[in-house]
């Protein structure tokens, strides 16, 4: 059993983070395009729900049913990111 402060650490790490589909990369940028490519590897992928979108996520990330209401189009904030998770 992990005592709290690891358990809130190990939380944030686990599933607020937005990582890439394909390799794992960290992405902490959560007040932009949600459109969103990788670092590291040629993957763009969603933001929302974290669909390996190809080369280019615009065109899901429009309808991503993950997206909040309140979103727009294609950005959205940290805030909208964790209420989507």
């Amino acid at each position: 059993k992990l005592p709290p402060n690891r358990l809130r650490n190990k939380i944030i790490d686990k599933i607020l983070t937005l990582r890439c589909p394909r390799c794992k990369q960290a992405s902490f940028d959560c007040d932009v395009c949600f459109s969103i490519k990788c670092r590291v590897c040629p993957c763009s992928f969603c933001g929302w729900c974290l669909k390996d979108c190809g080369k280019d996520a615009h065109s899901h990330v429009r309808v991503c049913s993950y997206k909040p209401a309140s979103a727009d189009t294609y950005f959205g904030t940290r805030n909208q990111f964790e209420e989507a998770q």
